[in-house]
């Protein structure tokens, strides 16, 4: 059932801007819009924010992913997702920051990966009804059960659900949980924007430093665990290949 949303609407942020060069010939275009199960890999996201009652969904692209605005611009008005054409950015939370200045001061903010394949399929529904009975979580991220700390952000969280920290891509670690997707209010939008001007020059800032940064600057983020859920980043050959041949499950 799609969540009915009492209070103002939640945007979804898109990135899109990015490029596929770990996957060569294998996208000859953008890697968001490779067909999995039929439909272009980003649909399934843009297709949870909908069931979750998110009808402003803002897709962030860079000049020259017109592919991206001609495969998912598609569908009634009203379930049709906006595009903004950014310039090109060095990392997810500049290209985020440059998607906040099309928002109202005041929009609560989700944010999901157009190359990531999760289950359940309404995880970002349950994220949202979550958000909704947590006022005092500034933001709140859909956590995951994973088995690859190499290329997965690795999240702590406390006995109240609470998160302690993020670690990125650590390699062995005792955690078991990534985060794929988050809603946060706009305080943390006003954060992310002053983060990212005043952030990393000399290396691609994550958005999990972004989350680490805020949580010492004492906004309360919280966790939602799906821990039969899993997941699956399109965006290594291996990865992509194990994705379209839907008799092996997703990678946790």
């Amino acid at each position: 059932m799609n969540y009915a949303r009492a209070m103002s609407p939640i945007v979804l942020l898109v990135p899109a801007a990015g490029s596929a060069r770990r996957l060569g010939d294998l996208a000859p275009g953008s890697k968001e819009v490779i067909e999995i199960e039929g439909r272009p890999v980003a649909e399934h996201l843009l297709a949870a924010g909908r069931a979750a009652g998110i009808h402003d969904i803002l897709v962030l692209v860079r000049p020259g992913k017109e592919d991206v605005r001609k495969k998912l611009g598609g569908g009634a008005d009203s379930q049709a997702p906006r595009f903004v054409t950014i310039a090109s950015t060095r990392s997810v939370p500049e290209t985020l920051s440059r998607g906040l200045e099309h928002l109202r001061p005041d929009d609560d903010v989700a944010l999901g990966f157009p190359d990531v394949l999760f289950t359940p399929a309404d995880a970002l529904n349950h994220l949202a009804r979550s958000f909704d009975g947590s006022p005092a979580c500034d933001v709140l991220l859909g956590i995951f059960p994973t088995d690859r700390p190499d290329k997965a952000d690795m999240v702590e969280v406390d006995a109240q659900e609470r998160v302690r920290r993020i670690l990125v891509k650590p390699g062995p670690t005792e955690l078991r949980r990534t985060w794929l997707l988050a809603i946060w209010r706009p305080r943390f939008s006003r954060f992310l924007t002053e983060w990212v001007r005043s952030g990393p020059s000399d290396r691609e800032p994550q958005m999990s430093e972004v989350f680490s940064d805020a949580i010492a600057d004492g906004f309360v983020i919280g966790a939602v665990d799906f821990p039969s859920g899993s997941h699956l980043d399109i965006g290594t050959p291996e990865d992509l290949n194990r994705a379209r041949s839907r008799f092996l499950p997703p990678a946790r």
